[in-house]
């Protein structure tokens, strides 16, 4: 008895699937990037925020504090760069496949179909 499967057997191979020790979870806002000079898209992601004084000052009042006023940091948001990923145009092709099958995925979903 052979443990070959037959000759007109499907091949099957499994992928496991191992979170890395830098595995987390992003919040994504928004994209910056482009092509290199090597055919290859940067995709950065970001994340958004209002800026988080370093510095903030209150006024001490009979028994609480009076609002926060910031003295130092920065004014505006900050976008905060979390992960930069390099795709060739065959990654770009498949992530763009990828992301269409789950945009029609998602409207199916919101008419009630599946």
């Amino acid at each position: 008895m052979s443990n070959m499967p037959p000759k007109d057997a499907a091949v099957r191979i499994k992928f496991h699937y191992i979170k890395s020790p830098s595995f987390r979870v992003v919040h994504v806002n928004g994209f910056v990037g482009g092509w290199n000079g090597m055919g290859e898209l940067h995709i950065a992601s970001y994340s958004e925020r209002p800026a988080i004084p370093l510095v903030v000052e209150q006024e001490l009042l009979t028994e609480t504090l009076g609002p926060a006023q910031p003295v130092e940091g920065k004014v505006g948001y900050v976008r905060e760069l979390d992960i930069d990923l390099m795709l060739n145009r065959d990654r770009v092709i498949e992530l763009r496949d990828w992301l269409n099958k789950r945009l029609e995925e998602f409207d199916q979903l919101a008419r009630g179909t599946k």
